[in-house]
């Protein structure tokens, strides 16, 4: 067998065990706990509006300032992550959440009918705490009192984001 292909094979086998420890990470815990103070949450498609790229339906959908949540005080349970703190929001005010979940991890694809890829193909969902846009997943980081919470849509893989 060739050094390359030796190399080539290493990799692949390197990277989907990668994948597989990372699919097999614990689940997080069900928040149970009682209230620990507040937080302030904000859904923001903004970067969606006036965007060629967007569907002109969807965009009818969407508030004319962009926030399918205006930033709102909302209680923090003890062990509330970003989205479990988002789901139950959005399960308050009747608006739609899509999220695929993975053991261990969860993927916000959706928000209100705005989904991933509606405005090309680096379009989606991220998250930031206290001003900090998160690389990891929305349902790891768990919140504390006075956290400041953003969910913002981006047409451009994060580089439209302020």
């Amino acid at each position: 067998m060739p050094k390359k292909q030796i190399i080539f094979s290493a990799c692949i086998l390197l990277a989907a065990a990668a994948a597989l420890l990372w699919l097999l990470r614990p689940a997080p815990e069900p928040v149970t706990g009682g209230p620990i103070g507040t937080a302030t949450l904000t859904v923001s498609c903004e970067n969606l509006l006036g965007d060629s790229r967007a569907d002109p339906s969807l965009l009818a959908a969407v508030p004319a300032d962009g926030l399918l949540i205006p930033p709102a005080a909302v209680e923090v349970l003890e062990g509330d992550t970003a989205f479990s703190l988002l789901e139950r929001v959005c399960a308050e005010r009747g608006l739609a959440l899509e999220a695929q979940r993975g053991i261990g991890s969860v993927y916000v694809q959706g928000i209100g009918g705005v989904r991933e890829f509606d405005c090309g193909p680096l379009s989606g969902w991220l998250f930031r705490i206290n001003g900090e846009i998160r690389s990891t997943d929305s349902g790891s980081v768990v919140l504390q009192d006075g956290d400041i919470l953003e969910f913002l849509y981006t047409c451009e893989l994060g580089e439209d984001i302020d």
